[in-house]
């Protein structure tokens, strides 16, 4: 039998007793991958590294193939992959590509030698064109980009300070989670956090021309939902960046997933720093930064009086940075693979889907908003718009029902974000698994309207 609870939230009893079930169920169809977990027992919390226990399973599935946009698992299940490692793999799962580097390209340059290789210069180039930065450094990952972008921020301006969103994700930066465990003392004191989409609050904050540089996503991804930026927000910021002579860094390693050359240029950004990540090359470990010409020379004069000598160390970099598998897999990714044809793709299904899914949740009077950012696709529990951050991580209005939905859809052989709330659109997709997240997705949903 069916009832309807009206227009609103679930039943918070329904919603315990699903999540329950489907952990169960999860238990029954993975027994490999809890074998595997249970072996892992000398790392830290049995898995690679500890986010994956944020998962809401009992413990993680098991890889053992990735192909497009899809997984198997060691149980041999498989799924749909809509959460692309929370766009590292924005661009699909390339095996195929990556072996293909590896045995028969890579054996010459080596992995790493702590040099350069001829790919290296068709990369930054690239990157130029494409971003409209003409002058690009390479990293081990976006934190390490953003790394790099705030020192060389705060070297050029002679200035302390940098201002963050709330609700924003900018890597494992220590300043940026200065209140997690270990945290130095006083971390946080040079970081200025104000809230999305308030330009009188950035006025504010700006006023000391004490600040460096503002970081931030161009929207806001994280948690549930997308938080888009205000037209008056993205005035302010450049306005106010301007006349305050602070610097405007966009870290576009989740945005990216907006458009050819990232969600920046959608919503008119002018910034004057680009950062980026992995899903530069095919998901291997890479960062990058771009700037404008005067910030690169004033970078160059920063470094070349640094202690020590001429472009010393100056507290980022890696020896592995941008070694020739690397820059080989980031060449043929930006120039075979991620197109501007094929962003087109992406943000053409992720809008056929965003249409889909909101159609379930109106026939079974849920009220919940589904929002897109090119091929992102978010999920809030509200009728109204995203605005922020705290409206993003809002806590769930029935505890357990952003758990249980993701449990739900991957015991339905379809996985999607669970840490950062979102679904990814890859261009290896197909109408075939537009189906079946939808599917799933109504099957899931609509056991939450059931009474039994």
């Amino acid at each position: 039998m069916t009832s309807r609870t009206g227009t609103g939230q679930p039943a918070a009893g329904r919603v315990v007793e699903l999540l329950e079930r489907e952990r169960e169920l999860f238990r029954r169809n993975h027994p490999g991958s809890e074998r595997v977990h249970r072996e892992a027992r000398h790392l830290l919390g049995g898995v690679p590294f500890h986010w994956i226990r944020a998962y809401a399973v009992p413990f993680p599935i098991a890889v053992v193939q990735a192909d497009g946009a899809h997984l198997v698992d060691v149980d041999g299940n498989a799924y749909h992959d809509f959460g692309l490692s929370g766009t590292a793999a924005m661009g699909g799962h390339h095996g195929s590509l990556l072996r293909e580097i590896m045995t028969e390209q890579v054996p010459g340059p080596g992995v790493v030698t702590g040099w350069t290789t001829e790919d290296a210069g068709p990369v930054g180039a690239l990157l130029a064109e494409r971003y409209a930065l003409p002058v690009w450094e390479l990293a081990l990952s976006a934190t390490e980009a953003n790394r790099a972008a705030i020192r060389l921020a705060r070297a050029i301006t002679d200035r302390p300070f940098i201002i963050a969103f709330g609700g924003a994700y900018h890597g494992s930066l220590e300043e940026l989670h200065a209140t997690a465990p270990g945290s130095a003392p006083g971390a946080g004191d040079s970081v200025r956090v104000l809230r999305f989409n308030d330009p009188e609050g950035l006025a504010r904050a700006l006023a000391d021309r004490q600040v460096a540089a503002v970081i931030m996503e161009p929207a806001l991804t994280n948690g549930g939902g997308v938080a888009l930026p205000d037209p008056e927000f993205v005035a302010a910021l450049g306005s106010l960046t301007r006349e305050h002579g602070t610097l405007l860094i966009v870290d576009e390693t989740q945005s990216g997933a907006a458009g050819y050359r990232g969600a920046g240029y959608e919503f008119g950004l002018d910034p004057d720093f680009i950062t980026l990540g992995k899903s530069l090359a095919a998901g291997l470990p890479i960062g990058a930064v771009g700037m404008r010409q005067s910030h690169a020379d004033a970078a160059a004069r920063v470094l070349e009086a640094f202690p020590g000598g001429p472009w010393s160390l100056s507290g980022y970099g890696a020896t592995v940075t941008a070694g020739p598998l690397t820059l080989r897999a980031a060449r043929r990714y930006l120039t075979e693979v991620m197109t501007p044809d094929v962003y087109d793709r992406m943000n053409q299904l992720a809008q056929e889907l965003s249409v889909r899914l909101s159609q379930v949740l109106a026939r079974l009077e849920l009220p919940w908003r589904v929002s897109t950012l090119g091929a992102i696709i978010g999920l809030s529990f509200r009728e109204e718009p995203v605005r922020d951050g705290e409206d993003a991580r809002a806590p769930d209005p029935v505890p357990g029902l952003r758990d249980y939905l993701f449990i739900s859809l991957l015991n339905r052989g379809v996985l999607v974000g669970n840490l950062g709330g979102y679904v990814v659109v890859s261009p290896t997709n197909t109408e075939r698994d537009i189906d079946a997240i939808v599917h799933a997705f109504e099957e899931a949903t609509s056991l939450l309207r059931v009474d039994e």
